[in-house]
């Protein structure tokens, strides 16, 4: 059994640990796994926008992927889905993986608020 775990794959885990923002993770993200920005895939492969929506029973709400990623594999696409807190799935029409994005972590700072304070 080989439990080596090569340096890239510590660092990108190690990404998420540490104090490192939601913006700076989600780039780090895309550079480190050459993730390919395809929001147009659902035109494609209809199945795509269908299995990726969200459904929360609790609040009875949805929630639809705000950017969606091609993805070689499946190690990439769980690192992927595990920095961005997305999800991930297999398009058979492409024969990659899709990686759902819903959230950018906007911060409140960037929020306007036209109040006097």
């Amino acid at each position: 059994m080989n439990n080596k775990i090569n340096k890239k794959e510590t660092n990108i885990m190690e990404t998420k640990n540490n104090s490192e923002d939601y913006h700076k993770r989600y780039n780090r993200a895309i550079q480190d796994i050459h993730a390919v920005l395809c929001n147009n895939i659902v035109n494609i492969d209809e199945d795509v926008a269908i299995e990726l929506v969200k459904y929360d029973e609790d609040e009875n709400v949805t929630d639809e992927p705000y950017q969606l990623f091609l993805i070689g594999n499946e190690t990439d696409a769980k690192r992927f889905a595990y920095l961005t807190d997305g999800v991930y799935i297999y398009s058979n029409i492409l024969d990659l993986y899709v990686c759902g994005v819903y959230s950018f972590g906007t911060a409140w700072s960037y929020v306007y608020e036209n109040k006097n304070v």
